[in-house]
């Protein structure tokens, strides 16, 4: 049975799901213009599709400086499109998760947002700007149990890449969620 570079059995798959697999994953990567087999044969060995198409780290850097421009300038789809092809290329780099749950945020998919900082969460759990991001989709959603989760995780997490933006925001939304808290309890 072929097995990743773990030595467990390739994607966790029995050999005859493992040859349905790579039937199907090769026929869809070259039916979109990529070279399924090479791919497919790369996941075997346990590297990631970037390392298996050899996109080097300046590449990936010159896709997330696109990626991040389009976010700007409000071109959402084109940033989707951008972070995901990243968080496929580097799966384990919370950045490109991160980038693609703001351009799913700002193209008004709070849903998908959300689940994608599951993984930046996974990748990063004590990073401030992830929990930034749960709290103001909290707030959106009028989840006052997960905005004061979200703020309370914000204010233990590294303080590294909090903005002033950040702070202001939490200064606005903070009294508010103590307040209410505060209310409960004494009412």
């Amino acid at each position: 049975m072929p097995e990743g570079a773990t030595g467990k059995p390739a994607l966790g798959l029995d050999p005859a799901e493992l040859a349905q697999f790579e039937t199907a994953f090769v026929a869809f990567a070259d039916g979109i213009g990529l070279r399924g087999a090479e791919i497919h044969a790369g996941l075997m060995k346990g590297l990631t599709i970037g390392e298996t198409l050899g996109i080097t780290p300046e590449r990936l850097e010159a896709i997330y400086a696109l990626a991040s421009r389009h976010l700007a300038a409000g071109h959402h789809e084109k940033a989707r499109r951008l972070f995901g092809a990243l968080a496929l290329f580097a799966p384990d780099a919370h950045a490109h998760w991160f980038g693609l749950a703001l351009a799913e945020r700002a193209a008004g998919r709070p849903e998908r947002a959300a689940a994608v900082l599951k993984t930046v969460e996974r990748l990063r759990p004590d990073w401030a700007p992830l929990h930034f991001q749960r709290l103001e989709l909290a707030v959106e959603r009028g989840d006052r149990a997960g905005a004061r989760d979200a703020l309370r995780s914000f204010r233990t997490a590294s303080a590294e890449d909090v903005t002033d933006y950040m702070r202001g925001r939490i200064a606005k939304i903070a009294p508010a969620l103590e307040g209410k808290a505060a209310d409960r309890k004494n009412g």
